[in-house]
């Protein structure tokens, strides 16, 4: 029975949370084309937006010089240049006195026939500050409406976040000191809001319909990122079980803390290497604190994003060297950039596509944007020589990709070493196995590469033909599938058979009822969120490999999924 004030969602990543909801709604930026109006009023109306949105650059422009240094800055000083630049801010005050526009309809008249010319020269750059233009304008229109866009960056008290969505890129550049726990209305628990929550150890929950409605801003949240429950203004006794509950949490992680130097191994002395997922430079820290044997995947889109142009190769090449160096003694596998689908990135122009998940992806998007590839593969070259780098090839379908992403590593390589910069020798390069087609020939596709890695979450989606963020369909998201399972099988038979090293970096890594099947499997690394390192030790040292294999044997049997979870969750 679900009490009045529960509301039911799905947990996407563990642990409780206590707390006021800050409620992020969509801002309502529509206005009244509104003509013969006082001048002088609208006039003052349209300078104190402006201010108000150059202040606000200044300071974003000296915290990312603070933070990320100048090339990331330039990007705040050129959209000070935009905003000062007479196209836009005169123009607009001149509509508004010669017309009698409101101030809203005379800046949106001229960002648009500005936008307009831009958009249609033969030019990247000035195509390029269209986009900022567009930026500007949307900024200037939020001071104008009076609304607050809250700066989830920026925020000062401890909230939970309650949202329709919260998208990857607003996940990039959250406060997550200040994020107790999130609410959204849609998502999945494979979504990469979620994989970015539980990597930042963000309790959350989604699927909450109409939490946004029913939810105000100011309310008391209660909510258990495993379970999924959810209440609302909960009781002072359901508040004195969340402290209980936190002190037993804490006395788990606590005797975890046991396995953080110890090796991955099964209790019959057989070795694996658990690794950590990782967004950004920030994430290293979380490495050595669980004891995680390396970086099994680098997800370098995070870094692309919160952002109105692509990084410099000189900064990615820093950023790349920051993670390598602080993990010098580990192997760091940093994947090229993967967008598309949930992952959004504005400024790449990627047309609106009607099924993104099944379109210009990752490597298909940098094979036809070899410019953007390029720039990437030589950061990641240059850096090579500060570490243990491996390079990760995604959405990999057919061997022709491998061949070209390689043929184009190669001509950076030389381009490098031309130019007298040093690039380490033996660099592994490797692929993500997470379509059915690389799968299926994945034996011809380990002839290719150094190793695979298994992304288990969009493998899942293309094989049961699920949209992983549907709320609808979410139940035939099933990673007990045995078409997955066997699937996971034939690529680890086939990295086995060609002698190159085969892991998992999908949220199944951390699956521990499936762990013993992938133990059984031949599967050698685990590369997962770094707070599931030491539960996954724990657990792989109470198996024995002689069991696993005899178990990998069984579930390849298996004609359903109830079956084969009920071959794996045994007692």
């Amino acid at each position: 029975m679900i009490s009045n004030n529960q509301l039911t969602a799905r947990g996407i990543s563990p642990g409780f949370a206590l707390g006021s909801a800050l409620v992020l709604r969509p801002l309502d930026l529509k206005y009244e084309p509104i003509t013969k109006l006082d001048c002088n009023t609208e006039m003052a109306r349209f300078e104190v937006a402006c201010g108000k949105t150059k202040a606000r650059l200044e300071a974003l422009f000296s915290k990312t010089l603070k933070n990320l240094g100048p090339d990331a800055a330039a990007i705040f000083e050129a959209h000070i240049m935009v905003l000062e630049d007479p196209e836009l801010k005169d123009a607009t005050k001149d509509r508004i006195a010669k017309e009698s526009l409101t101030a809203e309809y005379a800046l949106t008249q001229v960002s648009a026939e500005v936008v307009k010319v831009l958009e249609n020269i033969d030019d990247d750059y000035l195509r390029e500050r269209a986009h900022d233009i567009k930026d500007i304008t949307r900024q200037l229109m939020v001071f104008l409406s009076g609304q607050d866009d809250v700066d989830l960056a920026e925020l000062t008290r401890p909230v939970i976040l309650v949202s329709h969505d919260i998208t990857p890129s607003q996940m990039a550049s959250l406060n997550k000191e200040m994020v107790l726990g999130m609410v959204t209305e849609i998502g999945g628990k494979s979504s990469h809001t979620a994989i970015l929550a539980r990597n930042m150890e963000i309790p959350a929950v989604s699927g909450a319909r109409d939490a946004t409605s029913k939810i105000k801003s100011g309310d008391r949240l209660f909510l258990q990122g495993s379970s999924g429950e959810l209440l609302l203004n909960p009781s002072d006794e359901i508040q004195r079980k969340f402290v209980a509950d936190k002190e037993k949490e804490k006395a788990e992680k606590q005797q975890l803390l046991q396995f953080k130097n110890r090796k991955s191994q099964t209790q019959d002395g057989h070795t694996i290497f658990i690794e950590a997922n990782i967004g950004s430079p920030g994430d290293t820290p979380l490495i050595e604190r669980y004891g995680a044997e390396g970086v099994g995947l680098f997800r370098t889109e995070f870094i692309f994003m919160d952002r109105t142009k692509a990084p410099s190769e000189d900064e990615q090449f820093e950023i790349y060297k920051k993670v390598l160096t602080a993990n010098p003694e580990h192997n760091i596998i940093i994947r090229t950039l993967d967008i598309g689908g949930d992952k959004e990135i504005a400024y790449l122009q990627i047309e609106k596509e009607m099924n993104p998940f099944l379109g210009l992806r990752a490597v298909r998007y940098c094979l036809k944007h070899k410019n953007i590839f390029k720039t990437q593969l030589r950061a990641m070259l240059r850096a090579s020589a500060f570490g243990k780098l491996g390079i990760m090839i995604p959405m990999i379908s057919n061997r022709e990709e491998v061949r070209n992403s390689r043929m184009l590593l190669e001509e950076c390589r030389q381009e490098l070493l031309g130019a007298g910069i040093k690039v380490a020798e033996g660099i592994k390069v490797g692929i993500m196995i997470e379509t059915p087609a690389a799968a299926v020939i994945a034996d011809v596709l380990a002839k290719e590469v150094d190793f695979f890695s298994l992304g288990t979450n969009d493998l899942i989606q293309y094989v049961c033909a699920v949209d992983r963020l549907n709320e609808e369909v979410q139940d035939l998201y099933e990673p007990y599938h045995p078409a997955v399972i066997r699937l996971i099988h034939q690529t680890a038979a086939a990295a086995k058979q060609a002698g190159i090293q085969v892991g998992i970096c999908g949220d199944l890594a951390a699956h521990t009822g499936l762990l013993p099947v992938f133990i059984g499997f031949g599967i050698d690394h685990l590369s997962m969120s770094p707070s599931s390192v030491l539960k996954t030790r724990s657990c792989l040292s109470k198996l024995k490999l002689s069991d696993c294999k005899t178990l990998a044997e069984k579930v390849l049997l298996a004609g359903s999924a109830s079956e084969l979870r009920a071959m794996c969750e045994k007692p």
